[in-house]
């Protein structure tokens, strides 16, 4: 799968529940996110996937991505702009505490393009 695809799955995904239906790729299983009051609730997480590894888990409330206000584009920005172990933050909010959720950025899937460049600003 290249960074391309995943970038698309994980925005579909991170739709925010603009339709609740299940988002997959054919390597892995699913990632998404629901439109909640707060932010996008992580209501579909593999537990071996880039995302639980980072540190985020089921039910938590995404406030953040990277430091700016969680919206489909914002996610799909960011993670297009990730490198290998780049350092990558999510604000979460899980069981009524807010958090940050930090770690390194997964290697992209086999033969991946590379990354675009970081947005100045």
């Amino acid at each position: 799968m290249n960074k391309l695809k995943f970038a698309a799955i994980v925005a579909a995904g991170a739709a925010l529940a603009l339709s609740p239906a299940y988002v997959s790729a054919q390597e892995g299983p699913p990632f998404q996110l629901k439109k909640h009051a707060e932010g996008a609730e992580v209501i579909i997480l593999n537990p071996d996937g880039p995302f639980a590894v980072l540190g985020l888990k089921l039910g938590d409330i995404v406030l953040e991505a990277g430091g700016k206000p969680i919206s489909p584009q914002v996610l799909n920005e960011y993670i297009l702009t990730w490198k290998e172990g780049d350092p990558v933050s999510f604000k979460v909010k899980r069981a009524g505490a807010t958090l940050d959720v930090i770690g390194k950025a997964p290697p992209p899937p086999e033969g991946a393009p590379a990354p675009a460049a970081k947005p100045q600003g």
